[in-house]
């Protein structure tokens, strides 16, 4: 369940990504045609037609483990500072040095965990038979789906950190577009973009 940027950029070259948009990534393209040879047609979700004959293909979110690297950075961090604050003194009597190692731990972390909720509570993704809806946020929920009619092209980007953890990005390359719509944190996701595929060959004919 999750809007679609706009900002305007110079034309990719045909079935590539800009790079101002994603940096150090690479595509996926091997996974995406060997998933149309292997993998299965996910099942459709019962839902309400936005119009005749439209109906909900997959429900989707941001999946909370996209988020298990930075997590880990947060705890590396902690250490760092506290192995600082042993240094200083911070619990030898030096109660300066302990309460700010505290207060920037605490701080961090409250951060990171904010970030985290707010993620996987707000970013959704819908796709139906004929558009892509992706929400951002909780104010908005009825903002217009992408029409799959439009898309040109969707690739896969992924690091090597999302790859072990079953996660990445699906990029959509628009016909009207300069710039790609991007599904951030898609568990599985050259699964996912194959039945968007699926969807956009159908929705083109």
């Amino acid at each position: 369940m999750e809007g679609a940027p706009t900002p305007e950029s110079s034309k990719p070259a045909e079935g590539t990504v800009p790079e101002a948009m994603i940096s150090e990534t690479s595509v996926s393209r091997g996974a995406i045609a060997s998933e149309n040879q292997s993998s299965p047609r996910l099942p459709q979700a019962p839902g309400r037609e936005e119009q005749p004959g439209e109906v909900d293909v997959w429900w989707g979110s941001y999946a909370a483990r996209t988020m298990t690297p930075s997590f880990v950075l947060c705890g590396l961090f902690s250490v760092a500072v506290v192995g600082v604050a042993l240094y200083l003194g911070a619990w030898h009597g030096t109660n300066l040095a302990r309460y700010s190692a505290h207060i920037l731990i605490g701080t961090v972390w409250l951060i990171q965990l904010g970030r985290w909720v707010y993620r996987v509570a707000a970013i959704n993704y819908r796709l139906t038979t004929r558009h892509l809806y992706i929400e951002r946020g909780f104010g908005h929920p009825g903002k217009p789906g992408i029409d799959l009619a439009q898309v040109h092209e969707v690739l896969v980007v992924r690091r090597q950190l999302e790859r072990w953890f079953g996660v990445g990005r699906i990029c959509l390359l628009m016909r009207a577009a300069d710039t790609p719509v991007v599904l951030e944190g898609v568990r599985d996701p050259e699964r996912i973009a194959l039945e968007i595929r699926r969807q956009v060959e159908v929705a083109a004919n």
